[in-house]
């Protein structure tokens, strides 16, 4: 039994694996704890289980029921109104005698993981997201699994399974180990001619994470012989878990070391499908800037003193004009 909004009036409806009849019940609640009378739909033999989910994208509550002697899952499509499409089965393969419902590929569509009893497995369908599901995939258990759940047992984002294995008193735990997707871009990043000896401006790589399920990146750093002229300016990846649909940054920048072209490539590891993903970089690196002029220098001290010319040679002058004539003399006594 299941309990959901089946015709979207707010309140609780029940719907019932009926494994003498091979019916499907639909009971319409009255929102007082009280039902309808029920609503039969035929579906696979001997149903044991029974989910309601949205399996079609449409926001419709769908059912889907273990049929446990036909080997089955049957999947019934609703309206929204309460009422339900006839049954389309799926092969589960053995007994099935459980089903659960989540998206366990990290694709965000619905996916079914049923017990097939005999043939001693988890069967998974993956959803398409339509309402239909590609062929299952079998995961050994124990013998004979009678049950199966769903829960993040590891803790590392992905759901995982577990099986009670009826004749082997066991439990068997599968764990997720679908890798994450991801999405880095650009595919490369060239620079422009940047002088030899300097540090230039910052371009950014981001890699989204493109499903639900969380990706870890390990490590990111610059490869190749030319590695040293690029470098990581700011890391939002390296050693982090980035969360399904969020995105994380690399700064690099470009730092040649010699003229001419350089080259290097970008790797980020992590657990994601794509890894490692490879960015490449490039720039050339250009002369040695000429720095601006020097100020003038300090006028010097003054030269010594510088030795003394040659005499000139000694030369007449002209003779002066005759002085007056002296004052007479006094006249003698006798």
């Amino acid at each position: 039994m299941a309990v959901g909004d089946l015709n979207g009036d707010g309140n609780p409806d029940l719907a019932v694996a009926n494994f003498w009849t091979s019916m499907l019940s639909v009971l319409l609640g009255n929102g007082d704890g009280t039902f309808a009378p029920k609503v039969d739909y035929a579906t696979g033999s001997r149903p044991m289980s029974v989910v309601v989910r949205d399996l079609s994208g449409d926001g419709a509550p769908d059912v889907a029921l273990a049929d446990s002697t036909g080997g089955t899952v049957s999947v019934h499509l609703g309206n929204g109104d309460g009422i339900f499409a006839p049954n389309v089965q799926y092969v589960t393969g053995g007994s099935p005698a459980s089903v659960a419902v989540d998206d366990l590929n990290g694709d965000g569509k619905p996916d079914l993981a049923l017990t097939t009893g005999t043939g001693n497995s988890v069967a998974v369908l993956l959803g398409e997201g339509d309402g239909t599901f590609a062929p299952r995939v079998d995961h050994a258990t124990g013998s004979n699994a009678a049950a199966v759940a769903v829960g993040d047992f590891n803790r590392d984002g992905k759901p995982d399974l577990a099986s009670a294995n009826s004749t082997g008193s066991t439990a068997s735990v599968l764990r997720n180990t679908t890798a994450g997707s991801a999405v880095v871009a650009p595919g490369a990043l060239v620079s422009a001619t940047q002088p030899q000896g300097t540090l230039g401006a910052s371009q950014e790589v981001q890699m989204t994470v493109t499903g639900a399920f969380p990706i870890r990146v390990s490590h990111v750093s610059v490869i190749g012989t030319q590695r040293s002229d690029f470098l990581i300016s700011s890391d939002g990846c390296g050693g982090r878990t980035v969360a399904g649909a969020a995105v994380c940054t690399i700064e690099v920048r470009f730092a040649p070391s010699a003229t001419g072209a350089r080259a290097a490539t970008l790797r980020i590891d992590s657990d994601a499908a794509s890894t490692p993903d490879s960015i490449g970089l490039s720039g050339t690196g250009g002369a040695f800037p000429t720095g601006p002029t020097g100020p003038a220098g300090l006028v010097g001290p003054g030269g010594a003193t510088g030795p003394a010319g040659p005499g000139g040679a000694l030369a007449a002058g002209p003779a002066g004009p005759a002085g007056p004539a002296g004052p007479g003399g006094d006249t003698g006594h006798h």
